[in-house]
């Protein structure tokens, strides 16, 4: 099955919607505070982590931009989607992408939000994207590193994306055609190296992939 999320080639296997049991009411003032509330109760990026997943954005999608009183109480408002990557063993495997949600409804009863039930969609997939600016984006072993980094205290800055030219055409299958450097800094500004991205591309599909990823300390 081929499919593209946010601008990224899968040959994907979706598995069963994941739905959680969630027996705490959790409410806010705002769909932002429910999720905070609800990720400080639940704990779902340590779990995630704990399970090798490295988090990559979070993002709220508005459902609906009015309230309309006939309804009833709960009326279903937004969703938080956050998006996880669980690279394989080597840059070569395939990797998986989890695209968690939780859905907010809203109250009118009490004029709050309220966090309803969370459930995930998991893909196992090569990634390929359409461009090496997104690999940086969406990049399983890359978000794995500096994750890794950030773990440690330290901060990643803006990645420098170089392209690779050649005197004549590569021939073959994939080849290495950008690498990015990434500054990585302590917390006190310091540097303290560097996270190289070696991006392959391939004719065949016209897609970008990770080559190989490493941290250079200095």
């Amino acid at each position: 099955m081929k499919k593209t999320i946010a601008l990224v080639s899968v040959t994907a296997c979706l598995s069963p919607f994941a739905y959680a049991d969630n027996s705490n009411v959790i409410t806010g003032e705002s769909p932002e505070g429910v999720y905070v509330q609800y990720q400080s109760t639940n704990q779902v990026n340590e779990s995630m982590k704990q399970e090798g997943f490295a988090l990559h954005r979070c993002g709220i999608n508005t459902l609906r931009n009015d309230i309309q009183v006939n309804q009833g109480l709960d009326v279903p408002h937004s969703q938080i989607q956050c998006v996880y990557s669980k690279p394989g063993q080597s840059t070569s495997d395939e990797s998986e992408l989890l695209y968690w949600h939780l859905n907010i409804l809203y109250s009118m009863e009490n004029e709050n939000f309220i966090a309803e039930n969370e459930f995930a969609e998991r893909y196992t997939s090569e990634i390929y994207t359409h461009s090496p600016e997104y690999l940086l984006d969406i990049g399983p072993n890359y978000y794995r590193q500096r994750s890794e980094v950030e773990a440690l205290g330290m901060k990643v800055g803006e990645c420098n994306l170089q392209k690779i030219y050649y005197f004549s055409a590569p021939t073959e299958e994939s080849y290495l055609s950008d690498i990015a450097s990434c500054p990585v800094y302590k917390a006190d500004g310091e540097l303290s190296g560097n996270i190289t991205v070696e991006i392959n591309h391939t004719p065949a599909n016209l897609g970008y992939s990770e080559r190989l990823v490493n941290f250079y300390a200095i």
